[in-house]
């Protein structure tokens, strides 16, 4: 069995000619986001190509099959969204039994280690590490929007998974989401602790979307768009705000080289 770890430290061990111990990374090492938007490969936001081969190798050995090691055979261009987004379509393509209903709303939540006190986090606008969670407010504020899509139905999903760590407080918390939307007369399925990319598989298929904190959610949503869905929330603004200072500068340096890197 896995075992969870902080995913920087199981990267950045390999990554400094330390052979990988895959048993050791877990799940709590593979970040899509991170290595869509090319974090894993930068240094101080500009992109390195050694780093880029590195990323290859080390999800190639501890990650065979993944979303993630898929996207890296098939493009070298950061935050490549129409590739990544393709590949979720023709995975999900190959399984429509495990996708949601046309007519559900889908709703993610960012658990684990952003997550460190659910009561704060609920009783406030929104709380939790950068804007990771949010609180009663917000999703006060989704139920009105979803108030004004009558052709979606009153079955919630809520989906979100601990790989990250988090614990109690991330039990909590989920809790406190998914009942506040049952006491408001959604019937609501409690979709927890699937694996990384079969959630997102789900994410991005889904009629309506709720976005969550984190990258993870926001390129979800981003293939939900592409695939025709609804977000329901906008999801616009919630970016890392350390990662988006140096995306002129990551803009820029690529820009020389076409956006790609080889």
């Amino acid at each position: 069995q896995h075992q969870l770890v902080n995913a920087k430290d199981i990267f950045y061990k390999y990554t400094n000619d330390t052979a990988p111990n895959c048993n050791l990374a877990g799940w709590g090492g593979y970040t899509l986001s991170d290595v869509v938007k090319g974090a894993k490969a930068s240094v101080h936001h500009h992109v390195e190509r050694d780093k880029w081969k590195q990323v290859q190798e080390f999800y190639a050995k501890c990650y065979p099959g993944s979303i993630v090691t898929e996207y890296l055979q098939n493009t070298n261009v950061i935050n490549d969204m129409s590739a990544l987004c393709g590949i979720v379509q023709k995975r999900g393509s190959e399984h429509p039994e495990l996708l949601p209903q046309q007519d559900e709303v889908v709703l993610h939540l960012r658990l684990g280690d952003t997550v460190h006190n659910s009561s704060s986090t609920w009783a406030g606008e929104a709380g939790g590490k950068h804007h990771y969670d949010f609180g009663k407010k917000h999703y006060e504020d989704v139920i009105g929007k979803l108030q004004k899509l009558p052709e979606a139905s009153r079955n919630l999903t809520v989906v979100g998974w601990t790989h990250h760590g988090g614990g109690l407080e991330s039990d909590l918390y989920r809790a406190l989401v998914a009942d506040f939307f049952e006491q408001r007369g959604y019937r609501v399925t409690r979709r927890f602790e699937h694996l990384p990319d079969e959630d997102f598989i789900y994410l991005s298929h889904a009629a309506y979307f709720v976005v969550g904190g984190g990258g993870y959610s926001r390129r979800a949503a981003e293939c939900v768009k592409r695939l025709g869905g609804t977000n329901v929330v906008s999801w616009e603004g919630h970016e890392d705000k350390a990662f988006s200072a140096g995306l002129k500068h990551r803009r820029l340096s690529e820009r020389r080289a076409d956006g790609r890197l080889g």
